[in-house]
């Protein structure tokens, strides 16, 4: 029953303290909300408490919810205020972000090995460009380009115009390719 209800109607529900409504939505929501966060922090800790954060906004603000927006654009809004919030206290900690080389392949024997390497080492440094790229640059390029939101969603999940999110867009990709190219990845 649960599983055939909009977002929107899970929403009202969960408001009511419904767990089974809370349950679907996590359901539908988690791995893209993993995904959306683990592509901006590269701290296992840091990226569960996040994840965590996240969801318990959902079910404790759930009666907070504006139903002339999306419900997807809400809580990717969510998650990206979690993630400012843990960039702002770990700038003030001065601590730095460390990236998990713990690239693996499937099936390596599948591909030439040095192609494997090649294509690590530029992951590698394209997870080292995106560290680089500064809020809400890098929010816009990963939900727009990683995740793929729409324009209007990452717009109002940003609270920016659409052509600012293209702007940044724009501008982190500029970023990205120059690091690149400045590591000799075309």
């Amino acid at each position: 029953m649960y599983s055939k209800l909009s977002d929107e109607s899970l929403i009202e529900k969960i408001a009511s303290s419904d767990e089974t409504a809370f349950k679907e939505v996590y359901n539908r929501y988690n791995k893209v909300i993993f995904n959306y966060l683990n592509r901006l922090v590269f701290d296992k800790t840091a990226l569960e408490d996040l994840f965590q954060n996240t969801f318990l906004k959902v079910f404790s603000k759930a009666d907070k919810f504006n139903s002339k927006y999306k419900f997807k654009s809400w809580i990717y809004k969510i998650a990206t205020n979690e993630y400012l919030d843990y960039y702002k206290k770990l700038k003030r900690d001065k601590s730095k972000l460390s990236l998990n080389d713990d690239l693996l392949y499937d099936k390596v024997n599948d591909y030439d090995i040095e192609q494997v390497i090649y294509d690590q080492q530029k992951l590698s440094c394209f997870f080292d460009a995106l560290k680089e790229i500064s809020s809400p640059f890098k929010e816009a390029f990963v939900m727009r380009r990683m995740q793929g939101l729409s324009l209007a969603e990452t717009s109002i999940a940003l609270n920016v115009s659409d052509r600012t999110v293209k702007n940044y867009c724009d501008k982190a990709e500029a970023f990205i390719k120059s690091y690149l190219s400045g590591k000799s990845f075309n």
